[in-house]
Formats: C-alpha cells, sequence, structure tokens
C-alpha cells in the first residue's frame, strides 16, 4: 500500500494493471531495482501524475546520479480500482 496525504493504493493491484500499458521513460531531476518502472496515477484535479510506486527507486537513482527511470501512468480507472482511500480519512475497507 502507499499513502499520501489521505490518498492510498494497492500497489500491488495497481502493478497487476500496469501490465496493459507501455513503459516510457520519466526523467528525474534529482530510484532499489532501477530496472523496475515506477507507477504513475492521475489525481482528480491535479494537472501532474503522482508517483505511487518508486519513491526508493527514485531516492537511489538520486543517490546514484541516474537522471532517467523507467515509467508506466495508469488511466483514471485503473487509479480508481487501486485506491484503498481517496483524500479523505474514509475507507474503503
Amino acid at each position: 500500500m502507499f499513502v499520501l496525504l489521505g490518498w492510498a493504493w494497492d500497489v500491488a493491484l495497481a502493478a497487476q494493471e500496469a501490465t496493459r500499458y507501455p513503459v516510457t521513460h520519466a526523467t528525474v531531476a534529482e530510484a532499489a531495482d532501477l530496472s523496475r518502472p515506477l507507477l504513475a496515477v492521475p489525481l482528480p484535479e491535479v494537472r501532474t501524475p503522482i508517483v505511487n510506486d518508486g519513491w526508493h527507486r527514485i531516492h537511489k537513482a538520486r543517490q546514484t546520479g541516474i537522471t532517467e527511470l523507467l515509467v508506466i501512468f495508469l488511466d483514471v480507472d485503473d487509479e480508481r480500482a487501486c485506491r484503498l482511500m481517496s483524500g479523505s480519512i474514509e475507507r474503503r475497507w
């Protein structure tokens, strides 16, 4: 599970859904297994996707000078399917 400011996602489910999407590159300005793509999802009313799996890889990339990582962007429907909490303290489980 990844939690950020009251949002939470089932990362295992997100990784499963990600198999249907192409792997692309993401430039990181400043991440364990760097060959594993980051997972990013759109949020309602937010203009850019956020990474919901891969922050340790981003950290490792920054430490080692790597400036680009693989990323998979899930669509709105898959983001919702993987979401466990939605910006409040209400929980689905």
